[in-house]
């Protein structure tokens, strides 16, 4: 999760070849679905409210919006959300000794306190996901989730509808990996104590994520969504995706009872 500067665009269109078709996909070996969160679990990270989030942290800290959305939102993005920063105060404060101004403690917190209400905005649940979710432990597979995301998910993630039913929720800040990383993969594979062959991802196509996931060993899922008003709207790739693909929980799980995955392909 970061604020990288993207253009916004309408929906794709053509993607894939089976969108909401209870095509097999899953062989009866599957035993664990690994899911995205952003645009897949949740609403896509919205460019649009973040630049918004940044306009108010940049006031109260008394800098210059210009200035701190660059360094806070594209310069410290990625080592954002692989861990250099050990909480939200520390990444502000950093970017504010980059500007050489020094707020105080409580204009740090109240800035921090924008990104921590702005991404607790963005945890709500889709329509639809926590029964889906419910249903797929209720029919026995093991629940994984790996996102890319700054300190504010882990943070608040105890206090989501989805921490009592992810088995192993993997965060990008704190194994300090991001994806395509075949290894962040290979965590999510291992707490779950399930081999990557047996294991679904299902994401909406961010961070070359689906590719990552079918070289991991995984068969990959593409969760079709609005793509625009996101940080990274273009997404190479994406329009050549012919392996399977829903837009509706209710299809996956269908998908899921389905008899044969085979593997997923590009």
């Amino acid at each position: 999760m970061s604020a990288q500067n993207g253009t916004s665009r309408a929906p794709m269109t053509g993607i894939g070849d089976c969108i909401d078709k209870a095509m097999p996909v899953v062989e009866a070996s599957t035993k664990a679905l690994i899911f995205d969160l952003f645009g897949t679990l949740v609403d896509n990270f919205s460019f649009q409210r973040h630049e918004l989030a940044l306009t108010e942290m940049a006031a109260l800290l008394d800098a210059s919006r210009d200035d701190f959305a660059l360094w806070y939102g594209e310069r410290t993005g990625w080592g954002r959300i692989t861990g250099e920063f050990a909480s939200v105060e520390a990444n502000i404060e950093y970017v504010c000794a980059q500007l050489g101004i020094n707020p105080d403690p409580a204009r740090v917190f109240a800035a921090a306190r924008v990104t921590l209400d702005f991404t607790r905005e963005l945890l709500i649940p889709r329509d639809g996901a926590v029964e889906m979710l419910t249903e797929a432990k209720a029919m026995g597979y093991k629940l994984g989730l790996i996102t890319d995301c700054s300190p504010a998910v882990p943070l608040l993630w105890s206090g989501t509808p989805f921490a009592p039913l992810i088995d192993a929720p993997i965060f990008s800040c704190e194994v300090r990996l991001r994806k395509p990383a075949p290894r962040i993969y290979e965590i999510a594979s291992e707490r779950l104590g399930i081999g990557p062959e047996c294991c679904v991802y299902v994401g909406d196509g961010s961070s070359d994520e689906l590719r990552g996931a079918s070289e991991a060993g995984m068969r990959a899922v593409l969760f079709a969504c609005d793509y625009a008003d996101t940080y990274d709207a273009h997404r190479p790739g994406l329009a050549e995706w012919r392996g399977h693909a829903v837009s509706r929980f209710e299809n996956l799980l269908a998908l899921v009872r389905s008899s044969s995955l085979g593997r997923s392909y590009l």
